[in-house]
């Protein structure tokens, strides 16, 4: 899987990045091969990052408990780190708990952890220790997304050459070979999360959730080589300083829009999909409850007529013993179909049961009977020319209210409901909505 290649990839490269540091700083063969500035990724903060590699390796074992070992050792680290820089004596703790070879104690204010590598590996031995000791998954997942931003912060400050060594104080300059080993850590940490589905505690398993998970990796590259890419475009002067900005500030609002769009689209797929019945491809009990309350509420405000029938199908039941529940879904798709190409565009149909089926129709009141004929014809000329050994037949219960009336939902249906379970135990088999007719009432 990719998040198993990212959670293991991503730490070993991040684990090089620390050693091949050490190799250059303690192996004198290796000493003068050190590139330019490479001195800024301290010992100590290199050791720290080999920790957290580890700890994020042990997770893939047998006992990944262990690794809270090497990530407390690192919390503890940062900690000393950062109270050394609030008592302004950066090296005073630290230099009890770490004492590298080669000078590393004693030697220039750069051997220290700056404040802002000390606070990123703080919380990433944080979320270790937090994901392996309680269950408090969404304060895990909150941490990460807070290291997830601050790590592009820290790599977009070193691509457009902001963190200068010759003007930044060296106790919050952080080398950018800290900076890349931390973004290879954090994706090795988000291949360990997503694996795992502990995203799943902050986000949704729903089609959100699934948008934002899949954007995770992209969320950590995509900036990465964009930067780069409106770095060398200033270098090569294709572009200004300020036109770099403003393309940059215009592709994060892109990508809003563009995952907002992806998000709102699976959303509105599985709204529907939810709401949808499987048979028959109308509307389900609770995708009719939802649309018909809206069309309801914007009845209200234009003060006009909404008109509900409640139909059911007579002798389902009789077809599913006779001839087998093929024929019973037969004969639900066959009258849903006549139905749906029945009512108008703007009116709403729903199967609201195994054998009941809904229909609201706003708008002009004179154009309900005429609805409800055209079914009434429909289903005769499909009776008479039917291929068959069952024929269509149905009881209607209509309820109409007058406009600004007020009239709920629940109450139109309950009164058509009244009215169908009137038709039904008359026996009607012709339907004349547009006559007198003891199945249609009005309020």
């Amino acid at each position: 899987m990719i998040a198993d290649r990212v959670w293991v990839w991503g730490s070993l490269i991040a684990g090089a990045i620390a050693v091949l540091f050490l190799a250059f700083r303690w192996l004198p063969p290796f000493a003068a091969l050190v590139p330019d500035r490479w001195e800024l990724l301290t010992g100590r903060l290199a050791i720290t990052i080999v920790l957290l590699t580890l700890a994020l390796l042990i997770l893939r074992t047998k006992r990944p408990r262990l690794s809270v070992i090497p990530a407390a050792l690192v919390l503890l680290v940062a900690a000393t780190a950062l109270i050394g820089h609030l008592l302004d004596q950066p090296r005073l703790i630290e230099d009890i708990l770490i004492r590298l070879p080669g000078g590393a104690v004693g030697g220039s204010p750069g051997d220290v952890i700056s404040i802002q590598s000390a606070v990123w590996i703080a919380l990433l031995a944080s979320m270790i220790l937090l994901n392996q000791l309680t269950g408090a998954d969404a304060l895990v997942s909150l941490l990460g997304i807070v290291l997830t931003m601050a790590t592009l912060v820290l790599l977009s400050g070193h691509l457009f050459n902001t963190l200068d060594p010759a003007t930044t104080p060296r106790n919050v300059l952080n080398a950018w070979q800290a900076s890349m080993a931390f973004l290879f850590l954090l994706m090795g940490w988000s291949g360990f999360y997503s694996l795992t589905g502990r995203w799943d505690r902050l986000i949704s398993t729903g089609p959100a959730g699934e948008t934002l998970r899949s954007a995770t990796l992209a969320a950590l590259t995509v900036p990465v080589g964009v930067a780069t890419f409106l770095n060398l475009a200033i270098g090569q002067e294709w572009l200004t300083p300020q036109s770099a900005f403003a393309a940059l500030a215009g592709l994060i609002a892109g990508v809003g829009v563009v995952v907002a769009a992806l998000v709102s689209r699976r959303l509105a797929q599985t709204l529907t999909t939810a709401q949808t019945d499987s048979a028959t491809q109308l509307w389900n009990a609770a995708g009719f409850s939802e649309v018909g309350g809206q069309l309801m509420a914007a009845a209200r405000r234009r003060e006009e007529s909404v008109a509900v029938a409640l139909l059911d199908l007579n002798g389902l039941k009789t077809v599913n013993d006779q001839f087998g529940h093929r024929e019973g879904t037969r004969l639900i798709t066959t009258f849903a179909n006549l139905l749906h190409t029945t009512v108008r565009s703007e009116d709403l149909v729903a199967r609201v049961g195994g054998d009941e089926f809904a229909v609201i129709v706003s708008g002009d009141p004179s154009a309900t009977p005429s609805v409800f004929e055209r079914l009434h014809t429909k289903v005769a000329d499909w009776n008479r020319t039917r291929a068959t050994a069952w024929q269509i037949d149905y009881a209607i219960g209509l309820a109409v209210s007058q406009p600004g009336s007020g009239e709920s939902l629940d109450s139109l249906l309950s009164r058509a409901d009244a009215a169908m379970y009137e038709d039904k135990r008359r026996g009607k088999r012709e339907h004349r909505p547009g006559h007198t007719h003891p199945s249609a009432e009005q309020s």
